[in-house]
C-alpha cells in the first residue's frame, strides 16, 4: 500500500464528528511486557500480558452548545464512549475504534500569541482498542434501506476472538424515524446465506454504540446492512466500523 499524508483524518466521538476541530490525532495499542526470566538465562525473557490502548486528539478550541468544547466536556469521565479514527474517512479505510474511557481533557492550552488549543485522551473503557477496524460504511446521509455493498473478506473469527462493531449516528430527521443496523457474515462473497452476527439498538436520534459477538465464526466475508423506516422522509447520517480481535 502506498504511503500517504495525513490530511483528511476523521475523529468520530460518540454521536459527534469533531474532525474539523482537530489537527492532531494518535492511536496507540500496547501489550504489557511480563517478565518470566528464570535462573540460567543470560537475558530478560518476557511474554505478552494484558492489552491496552489509547486514542488522543488535539486541535483548536471553540465554545458553544454545539461546539467541540461542549462535546468533549459532556463525555469526560464516561467509560462507554465509542471513538473511531480514520486516515481519510472513505469506505474500507483503516478505522481503529474502541468504547473508551475519556480519561483527560485540557480545555485551555498554548502560549501568548498561539491559537487556543485543546487536548484529550481516551483509554480502553468497556472494550479493547480494535486496531484492525475497517470503515464499512463511511459517514453519509441515508434515506432508504440498503447495505455497505460488496462483502469484504475480513477473515474468520477464532474461538478466542470476537467480531466488534462501532455505530455512530450523527443526525436523524423526519417523522418518527427509525434506523436498524446489523453486521452480517457469510462464507462467500455472493452472500447467498448470510448470518446476522451483531444487531445494534434501533436508533431514533443521534447516538452511538459498540457491540460484539464471540467466536468461533467460520464465515470470513462481512457486510453491514441497515433498514430505515418511519413516517415521512426519514433520514440518518451515520458511519459503521467493524473489526476482529
Amino acid at each position: 500500500m502506498a504511503q500517504h499524508p495525513l490530511i483528511n483524518a476523521t475523529v468520530f466521538f460518540g454521536q459527534y464528528d469533531i474532525s474539523a476541530d482537530h489537527n492532531q490525532v494518535r492511536v496507540g495499542a500496547t501489550v504489557e511486557a511480563l517478565d518470566r526470566t528464570t535462573f540460567g538465562q543470560t537475558t530478560r525473557i518476557k511474554m505478552g500480558g494484558l492489552r491496552d490502548g489509547e486514542i488522543t486528539g488535539s486541535g483548536f478550541l471553540s465554545y458553544g452548545a454545539t461546539e467541540v468544547e461542549a462535546y468533549l466536556s459532556e463525555k469526560l469521565s464516561l467509560n462507554d464512549v465509542p471513538i473511531t479514527v480514520t486516515p481519510t474517512g472513505t469506505a474500507l479505510d483503516r478505522a481503529p475504534f474502541m468504547q473508551a474511557l475519556v480519561a483527560s481533557l485540557t480545555p485551555v492550552g498554548g502560549t501568548v500569541g498561539d491559537m487556543h488549543r485543546f487536548d484529550w485522551k481516551g483509554e480502553t473503557g468497556q472494550s479493547p482498542l480494535i486496531h484492525t477496524g475497517v470503515l464499512m460504511a463511511a459517514k453519509a446521509a441515508r434515506t432508504s434501506s440498503s447495505n455497505s455493498g460488496t462483502a469484504q473478506q475480513l477473515g474468520a473469527v477464532g474461538a478466542s476472538q470476537r467480531i466488534w462493531a462501532a455505530l455512530h449516528v450523527f443526525a436523524a430527521s423526519g417523522t418518527t424515524p427509525s434506523l436498524a443496523v446489523t453486521v452480517k457474515s457469510d462464507n462467500s462473497v455472493g452472500f447467498g446465506s448470510p448470518t446476522t452476527q451483531i444487531t445494534f439498538t434501533s436508533a431514533t436520534t443521534a447516538t452511538s454504540e459498540v457491540k460484539s459477538t464471540a467466536g468461533a465464526i467460520t464465515d470470513d466475508y462481512w457486510r453491514v446492512d441497515w433498514t430505515i423506516n418511519g413516517g415521512t422522509t426519514p433520514s440518518f447520517t451515520f458511519a459503521v466500523a467493524i473489526g476482529i480481535l
